[in-house]
């Protein structure tokens, strides 16, 4: 179930930089652009592969953390919708 958990969010990290990307850029793509689409994921596989097979984040600190993160996350994107909405 883990894998499936990191698969889901590499996949959404993933899918918001390239959305972030081509917002900030909507023309053709610089050569900075293309760099950071590669180099992210490949940083985030990299991390995904040494936490599945080194166990890097200890048990303690992930049960703690995952219902910290999952809040933050849904409070920058309730705020971006806010400001979204009231400046339109």
């Amino acid at each position: 179930m883990a894998n499936v958990e990191l698969a889901i969010l590499a996949i959404a990290v993933i899918a918001a930089l390239i959305a972030i990307v081509a917002r900030l850029n909507p023309g053709a793509p610089r050569r900075r652009s293309r760099a950071l689409v590669g180099l992210i994921p490949g940083i985030l596989g990299a991390f995904l592969v040494l936490t599945l097979n080194l166990d890097l984040v200890p048990d303690d600190l992930e049960s703690g953390a995952i219902p910290l993160i999952v809040l933050a996350i849904s409070g920058a994107i309730a705020l971006i919708t806010l400001r979204r909405f009231v400046s339109h």
